[in-house]
C-alpha cells in the first residue's frame, strides 16, 4: 500500500458521512447514500481492504433495495461477486452473481440477469478439501531375459 493510502481513506470516510447530508440535508437521499457506500466499497477494494469493501458494498445494497433501486443494487452485487472470486471463495462469488441476476430481474433487465447467471456458472469450483491420494505407479514388468553376456576374448 502506498503512503498516500491513509489520507485517501480518511478523505473517503469523510465524504461517506457528509456527502449524503449535503445532497438533501432535510429529507435524506437513500439512493445517493447507497451509491456513496458503493463507491466507498470500490475505493476500499482498490486500497486492498477487502473486508471493509465487502461491508460497504453490503450497506449499499441494503440502502438501494430500500430505495427500490434494483438496477444499482444489481451492480453492487456484481462488485461483491468479484471480491470473493479474487480471494479464492468461489461459492460466495456464485451466490453474489445469483443475487445480481435476481436484482436485475427485479429491475426488468433480463439481458443483464442472463449475463449474471452465466457469470455464476463460470465461477471455478474449489478443489476438494481432501483430494484423493495419488494413484500408485503401475508395477514394473519383470526383467526380460537377454542373451548371456560373453566376455571379450583375451
Amino acid at each position: 500500500m502506498s503512503s498516500d493510502a491513509g489520507p485517501a481513506l480518511l478523505f473517503l470516510l469523510f465524504l461517506l458521512f457528509l456527502l449524503p447530508q449535503a445532497i438533501h440535508p432535510d429529507e435524506g437521499n437513500v439512493p445517493a447514500e447507497g451509491m456513496v457506500w458503493n463507491n466507498l466499497g470500490g475505493a476500499l477494494e482498490e486500497l486492498g481492504h477487502t473486508g471493509a469493501a465487502l461491508k460497504a458494498f453490503r450497506r449499499a445494497i441494503a440502502l438501494l433495495v430500500k430505495a427500490d433501486d434494483w438496477y444499482r443494487a444489481a451492480g453492487t452485487h456484481t462488485n461483491i461477486a468479484r471480491l470473493p472470486a479474487r480471494t479464492g471463495r468461489p461459492g460466495e462469488a456464485q451466490t453474489a452473481w445469483r443475487a445480481a441476476a435476481d436484482a436485475h430481474e427485479h429491475a426488468a433487465a433480463p439481458g443483464e440477469a442472463a449475463g449474471a447467471r452465466r457469470s455464476a456458472a463460470l465461477v471455478q469450483k474449489p478443489p476438494p478439501s481432501n483430494p484423493p491420494p495419488p494413484k500408485s505407479p503401475p508395477p514394473k514388468p519383470p526383467a526380460s531375459k537377454s542373451a548371456p553376456e560373453t566376455s571379450p576374448p583375451s
